[in-house]
């Protein structure tokens, strides 16, 4: 049982996070965790009050196991401890959305200019696949945006390509992931009201 629980602890780009509030929104999540290293990907399941959280370098994930579990963080809306956990992908349920595969047709985007109306941004992106929805999420600084593409596999494509990147309509790096959660799309539209 030792090995078992030595070889889930083992250093790994993604996280197993529980104990989150269950009124936090993916973006807020997205938003907070960025703190702490690039963002690769984010699955949240809101009911069980957890998160599965991709970063760019085993490093950044690393530090968030080393410093945040057991410890509150200053992004959510409730104090809470964390449980935080390197992600064992050898004991994931198969049936489970894998982080390599495209969970959603739909996008969060953050780091874009705020004089970019959705038109613009709409027009943008259309250049790369063609976007269904696209809805700004104001910011202080910078905007985001909830995209929902036609297909998963456009939304796959867009975070394969953009994500950490300068697209050639914009000035500035963006962060792209997958919005996975069944209430992030209200999440994301109330808090932008």
């Amino acid at each position: 049982a030792a090995a078992a629980a030595a070889a889930v602890q083992r250093p790994s780009d993604s996280v197993h996070i529980s104990g989150l509030p269950s009124d936090q929104s993916q973006q807020q999540l997205f938003q907070g965790f960025s703190a702490y290293g690039e963002v690769r990907g984010l699955e949240y399941n809101p009911g069980q009050g957890s998160a599965v959280v991709q970063f760019a370098e085993w490093e950044q994930a690393q530090w968030v196991v080393e410093h945040l579990n057991g410890n509150n963080v200053h992004f959510l809306s409730t104090p809470t401890r964390l449980s935080v956990s390197y992600v064992d992908f050898h004991s994931l349920d198969v049936s489970a959305p894998s982080m390599a595969e495209a969970p959603s047709e739909s996008i969060f985007v953050v780091g874009l200019p705020i004089d970019k109306d959705e038109a613009a941004l709409v027009e943008g992106f259309s250049q790369f696949k063609m976007v269904r929805s696209l809805e700004i999420m104001p910011g202080q600084g910078a905007n985001s945006a909830l995209i929902e593409l036609y297909s998963r596999e456009d939304a796959k494509f867009l975070v394969d390509n953009l994500n950490g990147r300068i697209p050639h309509f914009l000035q500035e790096q963006i962060q792209v992931l997958f919005a996975t959660s069944s209430t992030s799309h209200a999440a994301f539209a109330s808090a932008a009201a």
